[in-house]
């Protein structure tokens, strides 16, 4: 019964967001298309070639058994640390070269393999969505912010709060290097040479892979779209709209708080938060990589909001005091 009425719920969200959206097309049909025109722009010049290449190759590691064989030498570290298999060590690199969503699709693709638990899974959520170095030093620090020593920081604030936000999340008293049992887990499929992915040959396994980084892609596009047009339907300006902004979408939250916020080190703090949380569009597209998984999407944004207040904790204590 209560399955039914949040499924009611959400479904009577969804169409009247729907209904909203189509009627603002309507009424405001420039602004719709240049909201449209800019998203396929930002897809095409800046999230295909940065995210392409990685989900292709990471798509190709993974058949080749990296994680696998990463997650043996991990082991000891990763389970001693945040509770989770060493497979978690080619997630969080994974993601940390890669950025958003790469993450949260290779522990949605490990936990429908029944490589990794539920509760396995959604400890690796809490450290393994992050940005790529790509866009904070290069898009946030050296374009936006201007500086690259706040972009440097604003990247070692991420990642070290995505650490943070690990132990935070292990869930199990006693914190860094508390016994952490295995967890029983079915059994890993055959990523040996002689296994059935090599049977037909590397190149149709690097097929597969470029076919499933092509609709990965393309999934992130339709939300980038879909999000460019919806921030240009927000009428509101000032600092409620800076923070609107930022929840919804990371990269026109940055770019606010730059233009809006004199102070410098004040705009790399909200710059922090808003790339650590992500906003409501990185989340949705992580979401839609962990598909029908049972991994909690409630537990996740609240994972999101916990990573973005340790990298700006992290980021008040390096700008203001140490710098």
């Amino acid at each position: 019964m209560m399955k039914r009425c949040t499924f009611g719920f959400s479904f009577g969200i969804g169409a009247a967001l729907a209904v909203v959206g189509c009627l603002w097309m309507a009424a405001c049909p420039d602004a719709a298309l240049e909201g449209a025109k800019e998203g396929l722009a930002l897809w095409a010049g800046s999230v295909v070639p940065a995210l392409f290449p990685f989900f292709a190759g990471v798509n190709f590691l993974t058949a080749l058994g990296l994680p696998y064989k990463l997650g043996k030498a991990f082991e000891p570290f990763f389970r001693s640390a945040f509770c989770v298999p060493g497979e978690g060590a080619f997630f969080f690199l994974s993601s940390l070269f890669s950025g958003y969503p790469v993450g949260a699709r290779l522990v949605g693709d490990a936990r429908r393999q029944g490589r990794i638990t539920r509760e396995e899974g959604e400890k690796l959520l809490a450290f393994c969505s992050t940005s790529g170095p790509l866009f904070l030093l290069g898009t946030v620090g050296s374009s936006l912010l201007g500086n690259s020593k706040l972009g440097l920081t604003v990247a070692l604030c991420h990642y070290g709060g995505a650490l943070l936000n690990g132990l935070l999340w292990r869930g199990k008293i006693g914190g860094f290097g508390a016994e952490c049992r295995r967890e029983n887990r079915a059994q890993k499929g055959d990523f040996s040479m002689g296994g059935t992915h090599f049977q037909a040959g590397l190149l149709a396994v690097f097929t597969d892979s470029l076919l499933a980084a092509v609709r990965s892609v393309i999934l992130v596009g339709c939300y980038v779209v879909l999000f460019s047009m919806a921030v240009k339907a927000i009428p509101l300006t000032g600092t409620a709209g800076l923070w609107v902004k930022g929840l919804l979408e990371m990269t026109v939250g940055c770019a606010a708080a730059v233009k809006e916020v004199p102070d410098p080190v004040t705009a790399a703090l909200l710059c922090c938060f808003f790339t650590s949380f992500g906003g409501i569009s990185i989340y949705l597209q992580s979401v839609s990589f962990l598909g029908e998984t049972d991994l909690s999407k409630g537990k996740f944004l609240v994972q999101k909001v916990t990573h973005g207040i340790l990298a700006a904790g992290l980021s008040v204590l390096v700008l203001r005091f140490l710098l």
